[in-house]
């Protein structure tokens, strides 16, 4: 059952099991890390995935120091243009560096990257929100203008 969702700009979602949802973070992060281990957007990510000592309760998870509880939630379309920029980067990076690992070992995770890229690049082709969307006829209208993460 989907518990982790990453909403594209143009509404489209991809919606994984939180497993997915927080590796696909966690790729970001590592790719923000490799370059400057305090990145503001990295260390803003990693507040969107569990900690260690933090409660994981499948559509979300409970922080163990604040007792907050957060959804595995990511609307890209909240976030600052350059920020999108920087995700997408960063996982065709990743996907580019481990593309012939991932193919042999791990074809899942391979095909689930290129799932959600497409999905991106349609979004940014103006094509039809409900073309690969896990939403049908249900992506966010009209859009929130909610503004989320640094930078703004």
């Amino acid at each position: 059952m989907a518990s982790g969702f990453i909403i594209i700009k143009d509404g489209r979602c991809f919606s994984r099991k939180s497993a997915v949802y927080d590796y696909i973070i966690s790729i970001v992060i590592k790719e923000l890390r490799m370059n400057d281990p305090d990145n503001e957007f990295g260390l803003w990510l990693a507040s969107l995935i569990p900690g260690e000592k933090d409660i994981d309760i499948g559509y979300g998870f409970i922080r163990h120091d604040t007792g907050e509880e957060l959804a595995r939630w990511l609307d890209l379309g909240e976030i600052t243009e350059a920020n999108q920029l920087i995700f997408w980067s960063s996982l065709q990076h990743f996907l580019n560096r481990n593309i012939t690992d991932l193919r042999s070992r791990d074809e899942s995770t391979y095909e689930l990257l290129i799932i959600l890229l497409k999905m991106n690049y349609l979004a940014d082709t103006g094509d039809d929100p409900d073309n690969l969307s896990d939403w049908h006829k249900g992506y966010t209208e009209p859009y929130t203008n909610n503004r989320i993460g640094p930078g703004w």
